[in-house]
């Protein structure tokens, strides 16, 4: 039944016209540029969001930060692992919604490994 009424208000519904002596305007032209224009901004719309999608960036900011995250994993719930780097270190750091702890740092600081050389060194009798 709802078929039938959409068939009957697109196809043999005519307009009313507000100036007596108007020509009828074709509703078959304008329905046709009405879903031309549709399917040329749908199109437009989708090859934006494919090409966001590869990683084609039209809308980069133009400030690039010092962190970056590498990867990110859900462990469930409001759980998540994420690998991070920061101004060349890369970091373990897992998050829930009460916490965010540091797992492991990949990149250790220079001094901690020159300090436990020098004592082993002295160790030695170097």
């Amino acid at each position: 039944m709802r078929y039938i009424l959409l068939l009957y208000f697109f196809f043999l519904a005519k307009p009313v016209l507000a100036v007596d002596g108007g020509s009828s305007p074709d509703f078959l032209s304008s329905a046709f540029k009405m879903l031309g224009g549709l399917l040329l901004v749908g199109g437009l719309l989708f090859v934006l969001y494919a090409s966001q999608r590869k990683g084609w960036k039209f809308f980069a900011s133009r400030k690039q930060g010092g962190i970056k995250i590498n990867e990110m994993i859900s462990l469930g719930g409001k759980s998540n692992l994420y690998l991070v780097e920061v101004r060349g270190k890369e970091f373990m750091i897992g998050t829930s919604s009460e916490r965010i702890d540091l797992l492991y740092d990949f990149d250790p600081p220079e001094e901690g490994k020159n300090k436990f050389e020098k004592a082993l060194q002295e160790k030695r009798g170097g």
